[in-house]
């Protein structure tokens, strides 16, 4: 007896047969997925009673997705990803409520379709068993849904690349289970709640290129395992706080740029070790670059241009061995190019234009 038909990552085409929920019974997955088929999903897979996985993502498939799929009463995997799947304001969206009935469901992928309209506040109602809910590159608006802590199990969430707006929820810090939180390039704005340090499983947080205001709460500093950490392009303002800067495992990269950050570097930055790449620019930074940043001995790129940081460049950056990328352009610093600079044996990359700088051109940097 048949139990699971996996024919993915082929040329197939066509479309999928209408009557397929008729033919293939007690069939427990399904990959169609990197494939060429067209057409519609068939209302019939509805009739599959025992479907773990249901894989059709990477084909051409169009249309609305039958809301019957809530009659799966095993899925645990839905993958609709990379199609031209629709959904509006009118019509379309009714599988989602129906989904809620699929009490061992899992995964949710419905990434990079046609989906558009206001996010319907049912999506909180699904399975408290989901992990993975992935609604990216879509043109889906409103907001999110302040009850999404409902969904407790999840461990990745990723609304990015849409039109979603409104305030990141105070409730979404009761999603404890979080690793992955993606909510960039989005229309979101207001102030980035503080209960998001409530989130001490969290990996990964983008949420760049929004409309976020207000200070970076301290509260971030508790996401002991957080490794990158994205704020760049919004409309954050205030100091840096320290706290943020003394993240244990922050090792892939720190983006707070094109902020309006003020104040100074904390001292703190020198507690970022193991980080590879820190990116400041295009804020308000001042007073002198901390000589603390000598500690950072992993960085690869240090990015501080488009402030407003005087005083000399720290010799001490010499000891940034690993350093690749050195950009201090548009600030106010003075005094020497440092000859330190010269033993920085993997630099490839030096900006400093547009500072007060004086003296000569140290001999290494000349042609």
């Amino acid at each position: 007896m048949l139990k699971g038909f996996l024919v993915n990552s082929n040329l197939l085409s066509g479309t999928i047969p209408a009557d397929i929920g008729n033919r293939l019974h007690n069939i427990g997955f399904i990959n169609f997925s990197s494939n060429r088929f067209h057409g519609t999903i068939p209302p019939s897979v509805s009739n599959l009673s025992a479907l773990a996985t249901l894989a059709l993502d990477g084909n051409n498939l169009s249309g609305y997705v039958p809301s019957i799929l809530g009659r799966l009463q095993s899925l645990i995997g839905l993958y609709l990803n990379d199609n031209k799947l629709e959904a509006n304001d009118r019509e379309g969206w009714e599988f989602v409520h129906m989904l809620a009935n699929c009490s061992q469901l899992q995964r949710l992928i419905l990434r990079n379709n046609s989906f558009s309209g206001k996010l319907p506040s049912s999506i909180a109602n699904l399975s408290t068993t989901l992990k993975v809910l992935d609604l990216s590159d879509n043109r889906i608006s409103g907001s999110i849904p302040p009850n999404i802590d409902n969904l407790v199990g999840l461990e990745t969430l990723v609304m990015a690349n849409t039109s979603i707006s409104g305030v990141i929820p105070e409730s979404i810090g009761r999603l404890t289970n979080l690793a992955t939180l993606g909510i960039y390039n989005t229309s979101l704005s207001g102030l980035v709640p503080p209960s998001l340090g409530n989130l001490t499983q969290l990996n990964i947080l983008y949420a760049y290129c929004s409309n976020l205001e207000g200070p970076i709460p301290a509260s971030l500093g508790k996401l002991e395992n957080l490794i990158v950490l994205d704020l760049s392009t919004n409309r954050l303002n205030g100091s840096i706080p320290g706290e943020v800067l003394k993240l244990p495992a922050l090792s892939y990269y720190l983006d707070l740029s094109y902020n309006s950050l003020s104040g100074p570097l904390p001292t703190e930055v020198g507690s970022l070790t193991k980080l590879n790449q820190l990116i400041l620019s295009g804020n308000q930074l001042s007073g002198n670059i901390t000589d603390s940043i000598r500690k950072c001995a992993s960085l690869e790129w240090l990015l501080l241009d488009h402030n407003s940081f005087e005083g000399s460049i720290p010799q001490s950056l010499k000891n940034l061995q690993g350093l690749a990328l050195l950009n201090l352009t548009m600030n106010k610093l003075t005094g020497n190019i440092p000859d330190a600079l010269s033993s920085i044996g993997g630099l490839k990359q030096l900006y400093l234009a547009h500072n007060n700088l004086s003296g000569l051109i140290p001999q290494v940097y000349r042609a």
